[in-house]
């Protein structure tokens, strides 16, 4: 079996079973590596077996509840405001939209990137306007799992 002897930066040592060593260069070694990432560091004939949970492990696993708790109308207000001044940030000229609305339909991902933005209805320009500012828009993270679960699929309602 080969193993690396010694290592500097760009550079290493292998000694192969026969305890014969080669110098390998910066490109072999990052092969080596990426190679005993993608294995694991396991033996090609070992065997994963299931093992069935026994006495207070199981039972720890039959009463364990979820320690999340639902979101608050308070952080959901909170975090819908973050969004609006996150978008409204990105509009120029907002004041020429006075007195127009626009319903936007965005999916989110758990880190605040906008995945799809649709236009649910509205004044055509503020929903054009709407939506640019929108790609343009990085929101921020959800504060909390909870929090995301309501806002990965939300509608937005601009009213100026």
């Amino acid at each position: 079996m080969d193993y690396i002897t010694s290592m500097i930066f760009s550079e290493a040592w292998f000694m192969d079973s026969s305890g014969v060593k080669y110098k390998a260069g910066g490109q072999l070694l990052l092969s080596v590596i990426i190679a005993l990432s993608m294995t694991g560091c396991v033996r090609a004939d070992s065997v994963v077996k299931p093992v069935t949970p026994s006495g207070k492990v199981a039972d720890m696993f039959v009463t364990h509840k979820s320690t999340t708790s639902p979101a608050t109308g308070e952080e959901i207000r909170k975090y819908a405001l973050q969004i609006k001044y996150a978008i409204e940030s990105n509009f120029y000229d907002i004041d020429q939209y006075t007195g127009k609305q626009c319903v936007l339909s965005i999916q989110m991902a758990p880190d605040g990137v906008i995945l799809s933005i649709k236009s649910d209805g509205g004044d055509p320009a503020l929903c054009r306007a709407a939506m640019k500012a929108a790609k343009k828009t990085k929101l921020p993270s959800p504060p909390s799992p909870a929090i995301y679960d309501v806002f990965k699929k939300a509608v937005l309602d601009f009213q100026l």
